[in-house]
């Protein structure tokens, strides 16, 4: 019998099938990739979904992703579904040792080779919903050169490490944005982010999440409410949610972190602290954890399915207007 005919599930309706076909995919990837054996047309049910998501971490990677899009040679399919795409490595709030470094970069071929695989896979997936470019100083000139020439990205949510070394090609991206997240401190001790530009190019700007090595250096003393200040006083009203995530795992547990704290907060009462510890805060109530097993990465390498970081901000807001209302209530009675 050949395997490719099979239909599976003969005594159940198609649609029935798919759909419990799809749902498993959906909840376990190596499920998905082994369903894709099963036989031809439940290969084509299961192929979007496994392309939903792409992330890419290193060379290797890189080259197995744009061979797949030659050989399949049908730049709809990657339009139409691809998603959510990262490229590059975020450990620890660096870059991962060898991220995009299958081999050594000294030579101008591999070089030259990684910025031609980068440009096909951003040409192929045109239909991207959120993009997470990770990546070191040498391949930002690909993103550059191809938002100049092509601009034919249209992302609703992006990330990127260092805004300060994509000032050029970050002026490109289109209007589209609603959701940036800017990670501070892989190149150097400045915090620079033209604030201006962003608020005046971004008019669809809803969320803006600042996270990195310079942020919770910064956290506790006074740089960063400087930094800040200006910034958080001149949020334009499409601007809803403004996130401050902490990464560091060494934060002092005590009132010098609720004044830090309180002390940002007076700046607007868009702005929420996270932090994606699993320390107990107990005298910090303004500080709040990310749900157990959540991490940035989480925001760019899922389905898409679940809670990300910004609306759990916008939940911790919620609850702080939620609280703040009945505080002034329970006030007013008596």
């Amino acid at each position: 019998m050949d395997l490719a005919s099979v239909q599976p599930f003969p005594d159940l309706p198609t649609d029935v099938a798919r759909s419990m076909i799809e749902a498993a995919a959906w909840n376990d990837i190596c499920t998905a990739q082994s369903l894709t054996c099963v036989s031809k047309i439940v290969r084509q049910w299961i192929d979007p979904i496994l392309h939903h998501t792409v992330v890419i971490q290193t060379s290797s990677k890189l080259e197995k992703f744009r061979q797949s899009i030659i050989s399949r040679n049908n730049a709809v399919f990657f339009a139409r579904h691809v998603k959510i795409l990262r490229i590059g490595c975020y450990e620890d709030g660096a870059l991962e040792d060898g991220a995009l470094e299958a081999t050594p970069l000294d030579s101008a071929h591999t070089l030259e080779s990684e910025r031609e695989s980068i440009n096909i896979v951003l040409s192929a997936c045109r239909g991207l919903e959120r993009l997470a470019l990770w990546l070191p100083d040498y391949n930002l000139m690909v993103i550059q050169d191809f938002m100049g020439e092509y601009g034919c990205l249209s992302p609703t949510h992006l990330s990127v490490l260092d805004v300060t070394t994509m000032i050029p090609s970050f002026k490109l991206w289109p209007s589209s944005l609603t959701h940036l997240h800017i990670d501070e401190g892989h190149h150097g001790d400045t915090v620079y982010i033209p604030w201006r530009d962003i608020f005046i190019g971004y008019p669809k700007l809803t969320h803006i999440c600042l996270s990195g090595a310079a942020v919770d250096r910064d956290f506790l003393s006074e740089r960063l409410l400087a930094l800040m200040k200006e910034p958080l006083a001149a949020l334009p009203s499409n601007v809803t949610t403004f996130v401050i995530l902490l990464k560091a795992g060494s934060l002092p547990i005590g009132m010098r972190l609720r004044s830090a704290i309180e002390r940002l907060a007076e700046a607007s009462d868009r702005l929420v602290v996270i932090t994606s510890t699993n320390a107990t805060y107990a005298l910090v109530p303004d500080l709040h954890r990310l749900p157990q097993d959540h991490t940035l990465e989480s925001d760019w390498g899922g389905d898409g399915r679940g809670m990300d970081t910004w609306e759990f901000a916008d939940l911790c807001i919620a609850e702080r207007e939620r609280k703040r209302r009945c505080s002034s209530e329970e006030r007013g009675a008596l």
